[in-house]
């Protein structure tokens, strides 16, 4: 009986690996003996697709359980987004390395699967978490479901991509709530971060908020669902010192293996002070991201005064209005849409 795996997958690995992968020229001197044949049979247009995971015990043990022919989950942002056939799988420290970097501690991806073929799509999680009698909720790491599950969903549908393609989803975006925004008024703090996620994950940032908030539900979606980095993720990559005040900043967009490069803080009703100073602690640390503050059009002359106190010489800071965040958002969602319908 096949397995059946699911993965939480960023935005740029995703697309540099899964998405676009590689090219068998640009990664062979890399690339061991039995992966070089391997790739005779699997690699289309000489491309390669791949992915992989830290060698700690629980992925050790999910690791060794991968054999030809099992089906690979992707998930991101509340959705699957991609499902990929397992070829053969290799642990590979050098190819790691060069496609994803490595943490702090010194550790990186080496347990690597590469994939036959991947479909991609976009559909809500819970549709097929029904399927598989999953409690729907966010894909933390790489696991492996239960034989149980597995052996009663192949005996309806014999794979996921079968039941993908019986139901019409592949290649195609499922139309939610979240497709129908348009310019609203925003009302608490989670909502203005739920916009500055989603609007991020349109742009292909990759998108953090703090874990306190990630409970927290916004139109029918928990944050933790839309969020693509998880503090946990941080500590491989950010330094201790600044761990703690980058941590609690209400929405950080990443590029580039996890650089900063915006620094949104959400100021409702107070909370003004604290968000300088969370700003000034890691803008001081990363000079060349943008530091944002976000909320209603009454609270811009406090933010005038205490940027006179914090950041008295510099244009790095700037203040947005929550209309400004919707308008952008229902706007980015719209030209998405007419994108993706053109592509169809």
């Amino acid at each position: 009986m096949k397995n059946i795996f699911r993965i939480p997958v960023d935005n740029q690995h995703f697309k540099d690996t899964i998405e676009n992968g590689k090219s068998i020229r640009e990664i062979d001197k890399l690339l061991k003996g039995n992966e070089k044949a391997a790739f005779v049979n699997i690699s289309k247009d000489e491309v390669v697709r791949y992915w992989g995971s830290i060698p700690g015990q629980s992925n050790k043990r999910n690791f060794e359980l991968i054999q030809e022919g099992d089906e690979f989950l992707c998930y991101r942002s509340g959705k699957y987004i991609a499902l990929a056939e397992i070829a053969f799988k290799s642990v590979n420290r050098e190819l790691a390395k060069y496609s994803w970097g490595i943490t702090e501690n010194g550790s990186t991806w080496e347990l690597i699967y590469f994939f036959n073929n991947v479909l991609f799509f976009q559909i809500e999680s819970k549709i097929i978490n029904d399927e598989l009698e999953f409690k729907d909720g966010p894909v933390m790491g790489f696991n492996h479901i239960s034989d149980g599950k597995v052996k009663e969903f192949l005996s309806r549908y014999s794979s996921v991509n079968s039941f993908i393609q019986q139901k019409g989803y592949e290649n195609k975006v499922i139309t939610t709530a979240l497709n129908n925004f348009s310019k609203t008024k925003i009302n608490s703090p989670f909502e203005a971060q739920f916009y500055l996620i989603d609007l991020g994950n349109q742009l292909e940032f990759d998108t953090y908020i703090p874990a306190n908030d990630a409970g927290h539900s916004v139109f029918n979606k928990k944050l933790e669902e839309l969020v693509t980095v998880r503090k946990n993720d941080l500590t491989q990559y950010v330094a201790p010192a600044i761990l703690d005040p980058l941590s609690n900043i209400d929405v950080i967009w990443f590029k580039d293996h996890y650089k900063p490069r915006f620094f949104y803080e959400v100021v409702h009703k107070t909370g003004m002070n604290e968000a300088f100073s969370r700003l000034k602690a890691v803008s001081e640390h990363y000079e060349t991201s943008k530091t944002r503050i976000i909320g209603d059009q009454e609270r811009k002359s406090e933010f005038d005064r205490s940027k006179r106190l914090y950041f008295p010489y510099s244009d790095r800071i700037s203040y947005k209005y929550y209309d400004d965040l919707t308008q952008v958002h229902a706007e980015s969602l719209y030209y998405k849409n007419l994108i993706e319908e053109f592509m169809q």
